[in-house]
C-alpha cells in the first residue's frame, strides 16, 4: 500500500454534523456582531451630539467587543470541528504492507491528539468502561 492510501473510515456523520453546527454558529455571531457594530456606531454618533448616556454608549461598546469574541470562539470551535472530520478517514502513514488486520467486537476507537487508534477493551478495561 502507499502512503495516503485510506485504511479505514470511522463514523464521520457525527462529526459533519458538527462542522455544520459550526457554520451556522459563525453565521448567527456575525449577525449578532453586525447588530452590535451598528448599536455603537448609533452611541458613539449619539454620544458627540450629547444626546445619549456614557452608560449607553459603554453597554455598546461591551456588547460589541463581546460579540468579537463570540465569533472568534464560534470560528475557532467550526475549525476544530474541522479537524475533528479529518481524523474519522485513517491513512497509510507511509509506503508498505499489511500483514494483517484484525478486529474483534470489543475492540474501540480512541482519540488522540496524533489522530484515532484502536485498542482492545479486554485488555483495556479502564480505558472502556
Amino acid at each position: 500500500m502507499k502512503k495516503g492510501t485510506s485504511l479505514f473510515t470511522i463514523e464521520p456523520e457525527p462529526y459533519k454534523l458538527k462542522v455544520q453546527s459550526g457554520k451556522a454558529a459563525i453565521t448567527s455571531a456575525e449577525a449578532t456582531l453586525k447588530q452590535a457594530q451598528a448599536e455603537y456606531q448609533r452611541q458613539a454618533d449619539l454620544i458627540t451630539r450629547q444626546v445619549s448616556t456614557q452608560a449607553n454608549y459603554d453597554k455598546a461598546l461591551a456588547q460589541r467587543d463581546s460579540a468579537q469574541a463570540d465569533l472568534q470562539t464560534a470560528q475557532a470551535n467550526e475549525r476544530q470541528a474541522e479537524i475533528d472530520l479529518g481524523y474519522t478517514d485513517v491513512t497509510a502513514p507511509f509506503d508498505g504492507v499489511v500483514s494483517a488486520l484484525s478486529a474483534d467486537p470489543d475492540d474501540v476507537f480512541l482519540l488522540h491528539p496524533r489522530g484515532p487508534a484502536f485498542g482492545d477493551c479486554k485488555r483495556r478495561r479502564r480505558q472502556c468502561a
